[in-house]
């Protein structure tokens, strides 16, 4: 009778606590009703504001930053690893040029499943830049939770710097970034801490100031800045100063575009409804001729998610012919890539995750055309990424003094007159700079100290613009006496 006593009190504590919900041997961080239980890891992350589940790459990282696995959100935004090593991951959400970590140090086992906390993803809504001048730039950004920001940006392939932006429980960020050299190319990159941990970050915005003259106060945004698109058909908004006519292409050289009379809107239609970024240059010109440098801006032409592929992490320029080819569509097979829309001599690969690919000879806009096929994949639709290749160093002469063969002081001033200006420069007197040195922003004017004693003095320079072609070592003379 006692046992059986015993018996019916072990029984009662276990029903009360069940019902008090405590589990066992799932390992859960609170995530709960996953159709996927028995992944290895799985969780629920999605874009409230977008009101977007499926199609989201999700990215388990090693604590050595290496990529292990990439899966698909389904449509009600779930996802599950299920082969996933034991070890501690980081778990980011892939979004085209921009990525969020939305989970840290998650630790499996390998053998019992976990889920994460269901997660509404952090994530920018729209972009301006505006106001540009020869000196200065506006950014304007909208969080979809409130977040602290900051923005890191530099001269292109130069040195970068970090200004954060007010504080913490704000969704609307600006400020203006002034003290930049005119006729300058700058990057800059967009960073988002949310209350809950979450760290987004992102790239692929360019810049470039005005000359002294002509157009200024430029501003080029796709649908007032919106982050992505599911349409071809967008419209560009626009403003410049001491402006007459503009011309407008999906291509930097504007070979295939006309000047039109400036407008501060204009209905667009891109050329191809290919998914991908979709990157738009425009021109701007005032009553006597004078062009402005070449803005942009870009957006995401997305159907399912944020599948598709990126050359080189998204970057706008590059001097190199051979990239690093981003490709993402968690669940595909094999995929296809080729240099030209037709997949001419193109044939199917094992898919994987990235791939260094060879461009087309020349310079230029260069277009990387691929598909998937297994998985959800559809063979028939074909991804777009773009990229503009220059090899092209910048040419540079140099002057002392204005061309003056004699000084009679040590002190000088140096000149540069070039065609397309430079973004970084080193200086030395009597030898080429050396490989080693520190290269320095480019500035068309600089004071400069020569060695004493009475002599003939040569001082050199070389040169590099953002996409990194170097040109030089150059020099000029002057006798000191």
């Amino acid at each position: 009778m006692r046992n059986l006593l015993v018996l019916c009190l072990f029984l009662c504590l276990c029903i009360f606590i069940g019902c008090l919900g405590v589990s066992g041997g799932a390992g859960s961080l609170g995530g709960g009703g996953s159709p996927y239980t028995s992944a290895l890891l799985s969780g629920r992350v999605y874009f409230a504001d977008r009101q977007l589940y499926g199609g989201i790459p999700v990215a388990a990282y090693d604590l050595s930053g290496n990529r292990i696995e990439t899966v698909l959100t389904d449509s009600a935004g779930y996802f599950a690893f299920t082969s996933l090593a034991a070890g501690v991951y980081d778990l980011v959400a892939i979004t085209g040029e921009s990525e969020v970590t939305f989970a840290r140090a998650v630790q499996v086992d390998g053998v019992s499943s976990k889920q994460v906390d269901e997660i509404p993803l952090l994530g920018i809504s729209e972009v301006v830049v505006d106001e540009i001048s020869s000196g200065s730039f506006h950014v304007k950004f909208k969080s979809n939770r409130a977040s602290r920001a900051s923005i890191e940006y530099g001269p292109l392939g130069g040195y970068q710097q970090t200004v954060t932006i007010g504080q913490a429980g704000f969704t609307t960020h600006e400020t203006t970034i002034s003290g930049l050299r005119a006729l300058n190319d700058y990057e800059i990159a967009l960073f988002l801490t949310g209350d809950d941990g979450q760290d987004f970050v992102m790239r692929g915005i360019y810049v470039a100031t005005t000359g002294a003259s002509g157009p200024t106060d430029l501003s080029v945004s796709i649908n007032e800045g919106d982050y992505e698109t599911k349409t071809q058909n967008v419209t560009l908004n626009l403003a410049a100063d001491n402006c007459t006519h503009m011309r407008i292409s999906e291509s930097y050289d504007m070979a295939d575009s006309s000047w039109v009379t400036y407008s501060q809107t204009y209905s667009y239609s891109f050329k191809t409804t290919t998914a991908g970024t979709k990157r738009i240059y425009v021109q701007f010109r005032d009553a006597n001729g004078i062009t402005s440098p070449i803005q942009s801006d870009a957006i995401i032409l997305s159907k399912d998610g944020y599948v598709g592929i990126w050359i080189d992490e998204g970057a706008a320029l590059t001097n190199k012919t051979e990239a690093v080819i981003k490709t993402i569509f968690p669940g595909a097979t094999h995929m296809q890539l080729a240099n030209t829309s037709d997949f001419l001599n193109s044939f199917w690969e094992i898919y994987v995750e990235s791939k260094k690919w060879t461009f087309s000879s020349g310079d230029g806009m260069k277009t990387v055309y691929c598909r998937f096929k297994g998985g959800q994949a559809d063979p028939e639709e074909v991804f777009t990424a773009s990229i503009l290749l220059d090899t092209t160093p910048p040419e540079v002469v140099m002057k002392i003094n204005n061309a003056a063969e004699v000084t009679a002081t040590t002190s000088v001033t140096i000149t540069f007159s070039f065609s397309v200006p430079p973004t970084q420069m080193k200086l030395a007197n009597t030898t080429a700079p050396a490989s080693s040195a520190s290269w320095i922003p480019f500035s068309d004017t600089v004071s400069w100290v020569i060695p004493t004693s009475d002599g003939e003095k040569v001082i050199y320079a070389q040169f590099r613009d953002g996409a990194g072609n170097e040109y030089g070592p150059v020099s000029a003379k002057i006798t000191l006496d």
